[in-house]
């Protein structure tokens, strides 16, 4: 996972970083999903949000379809301009109407920025850099993937400046200002601070957020949420061991959450198989989980991929007589 905060930044789907792209690209990428298991899209946090049903879904999953490029600047000297949009279609069309469904589009990306040897900016709706800290992501579907981490994939309304990198050490700084909010101020209203570093095959990453809770949490609240991750992982030749940790504070309840992780992965080939342990606690409910996962992926092309995942959780403070949910997931991914 050594990936520079600019690839983080303006990355596309399974492409290669925007700065590096001399001419226009058109790319993409598509995903469907065989999920079996327990319902694992309510909210965790909410305990009477479960409705302990056992299902299975043939989905699509990702449908993603973005242009990027960039270009030198003749009046800048050694500076470049680039750009992205990137766009999402619905990932569940009625299977009734398979043949007419137009389901709604979402803007993942659009940007616009600047790169030179001082640095880089970037302006629009971008992703979010402090999630290089969640470093145990590895699931598509599972307790952990929608309940376990803090940060949001993105931002909007955003502008972000990184440093150049340095002896492997960068650091960045990202601002939300949204001025059409319940609270009706015209200050900045989040911000987000962070850093990587990579020695050999270690790398760390660490980042902070505070955000008005009328952005990304509870509109309507005058507070703030604070967000604290760090990640941390280690290579040594084809096994990759990582770590994370991330702590939430409402201020506006005085409410507070915990998760650590840790995992493994170790490549043969074209294939990679892998293990991770996540441990949640929220003191809402209170809700306190761990969940245990194996997967393995395989490459089938340079440009295509397929998966299989299985996810255990045990749940306490849920408002069921069942805590115990389990996710099976089998993939299969081609991009552009």
């Amino acid at each position: 996972m050594k990936k520079s905060l600019i690839a983080l930044a303006v990355a596309g789907a399974m492409t290669a970083p925007i700065v590096a792209q001399a001419d226009a690209t058109l790319y993409g990428n598509v995903e469907v999903e065989l999920h079996m298991g327990d319902d694992t899209t309510s909210d965790i946090t909410d305990p009477g949000s479960y409705n302990g049903a056992e299902d299975a879904n043939l989905e699509l999953d990702d449908a993603i379809l973005g242009v990027k490029g960039s270009s030198e600047l003749e009046n800048l000297s050694g500076v470049e301009a680039f750009y992205q949009l990137e766009v999402e279609f619905a990932r569940n069309s009625d299977p009734i109407r398979s043949s007419t469904d137009t389901g709604p589009v979402s803007t993942r990306k659009a940007l616009v920025g600047l790169d030179s040897g001082f640095g880089t900016l970037i302006f629009g709706r971008q992703n979010l850099l402090a999630e290089s800290v969640e470093r145990m992501d590895k699931y598509a579907e599972s307790l952990s993937t929608n309940n376990y981490f803090a940060f949001n994939d993105r931002i909007g309304n955003a502008a972000t400046y990184v440093t150049p990198t340095f002896a492997g050490f960068e650091a960045y700084g990202q601002i939300i200002v949204q001025g059409e909010q319940d609270d009706s101020r015209d200050d900045i209203d989040g911000g987000v601070v962070g850093f990587n570093y990579s020695l050999g095959g270690f790398d760390l990453a660490a980042a902070y957020s505070e955000m008005d809770q009328n952005i990304a949490f509870a509109p309507g609240t005058d507070d703030t949420m604070e967000i604290y991750g760090v990640g941390l992982g280690y290579a040594i030749g084809d096994l990759q061991l990582d770590a994370t940790y991330e702590a939430t504070e409402d201020n506006a309840t005085n409410e507070e959450s915990d998760m650590w992780g840790v995992g493994a992965a170790y490549a043969l080939g074209d294939a990679t198989i892998g293990a991770t342990y996540m441990d949640f606690e929220y003191d809402k409910s209170p809700v306190e989980s761990d969940e245990w996962g194996v997967y393995a992926s395989y490459k089938l092309g340079k440009k295509a991929s397929v998966k299989a995942q299985y996810t255990s959780a045990d749940v306490d403070g849920n408002s069921l007589s069942n805590d115990d949910f389990e996710k099976f997931v089998l993939g299969y991914n081609v991009s552009f």
